[in-house]
C-alpha cells in the first residue's frame, strides 16, 4: 500500500448529483498521484439516514488526511468510514493496477419492470402497502431460486408474515431486514421457513450474535459503511461460514468500480448489487 512519503498530489473534488428518486447525492472525490507518475480516485460520500458522519465530518476528515500526506506525517489517523473506503479505494488502486472486473450483478427494483426480467434481481417493497407489495412479487414470477426481497426493517412481524402466507416462495432466496425488530428475525424464519439476510442490523449487533441466528442467509455489506476492503475483509472473517452480499450506497462509477472490485477479491461468485448507479 502507498504511504504519505509516495503521494505527490491530493486533491479534493466535491460533486453533487440530483438523483432520479428525489434527492442531491453529494460526495468528494480524491484524486492522488505518486512519485512515479500515477494516478487514481477514491470517492468519499457519507448517506445521511445510513453513515453514521455527516458529509461535513466527511469533510474535515478528510482535509486533516489530505494535511497529514501532504507534510509526509504518518501519525495514526482516526477516519469515518466513508473516508477509509475512499482512501483504501485511491491507494488501492496506485498499489495494484487492476481492471475492473466483470461480474453477476442483481437487478435493482422499486417497481415492477415492464418487461420480464431474467437472472437474479432485488425488489424493495418496504414502501408499500401489503396488497401491492404481493401484486408487485408475483409479476417477478421465474423459474430460477434468484429473487431477493428487501424490506429495509420497515415491516412489522405480523405484516412480513401475511405476505409470505400470500405469496409462492419458490423463487424466493431470501428477504433482507425481514422485520424492524431484531428479536424477531428467528419467529419470523420458524414461522415462514424462508431464510432472511442481514443488512442495518449490522450496525446494531456484534458479528458472533448475529453469525449464529436460525434462518440467516447471508450478510449485506456496503463497503462505505464499512470503511474498505481491509474491514470488508475482516467482516468475512468474523461471520465465516455465512457468505457475505456486497451492494452499493448511490455512490457514483468511482465508488460502485470498487465495490466490484472488492466483491471480485472477496465474494467471485455472488452476485453483487450495484444497480443503484441508474438512478443518479
Amino acid at each position: 500500500m502507498k504511504t504519505a512519503a509516495q503521494i505527490t498530489s491530493f486533491e479534493i473534488e466535491k460533486y453533487a448529483k440530483k438523483s432520479k428518486l428525489g434527492f442531491v447525492r453529494e460526495g468528494f472525490f480524491v484524486h492522488l498521484q505518486d512519485t512515479e507518475g500515477n494516478k487514481s480516485t477514491g470517492e468519499v460520500a457519507p448517506l445521511s439516514g445510513r453513515s453514521m458522519e455527516t458529509l461535513e465530518e466527511a469533510y474535515q476528515n478528510l482535509m486533516k488526511v489530505r494535511s497529514n500526506f501532504l507534510s509526509n506525517d504518518l501519525t495514526p489517523l482516526p477516519l469515518y468510514p466513508s473516508v477509509m473506503f475512499g482512501m483504501q479505494m485511491a491507494l488501492f488502486c496506485l498499489q495494484e493496477n487492476r481492471d475492473i472486473p466483470s461480474l453477476e450483478e442483481t437487478k435493482l427494483y422499486l417497481k415492477p419492470p415492464l418487461l420480464p426480467s431474467s437472472g437474479p434481481v432485488k425488489i424493495k417493497l418496504g414502501h408499500l402497502p401489503l396488497d401491492e407489495a404481493i401484486a408487485f412479487y408475483q409479476k417477478m414470477a421465474r423459474k430460477e431460486k434468484n429473487v431477493r426481497i428487501d424490506l429495509e426493517r420497515k415491516w412489522e412481524l405480523d405484516k412480513t408474515l401475511a405476505f409470505c402466507r400470500a405469496i409462492d416462495p419458490s423463487y424466493l432466496l431470501y428477504i433482507e431486514d425481514a422485520t424492524t425488530t431484531y428479536s424477531d428475525l428467528e419467529t419470523f424464519y420458524r414461522k415462514s421457513g424462508i431464510p432472511f439476510a442481514i443488512d442495518a442490523f449490522l450496525s446494531f449487533q456484534p458479528p458472533e450474535r448475529i453469525k449464529k441466528l436460525e434462518g440467516l442467509h447471508s450478510i449485506v455489506v456496503k463497503p462505505s459503511l464499512v470503511g474498505g476492503i481491509h474491514q470488508c475483509r475482516e467482516l468475512q472473517k468474523a461471520f465465516d461460514p455465512i457468505p457475505l452480499s456486497f451492494s452499493s450506497l448511490f455512490e457514483t462509477k468511482v465508488g460502485i468500480n470498487h465495490i466490484k472490485l472488492i466483491a471480485s477479491i472477496l465474494a467471485p461468485n455472488t452476485a453483487v448489487g450495484v444497480d443503484t448507479l441508474k438512478f443518479l
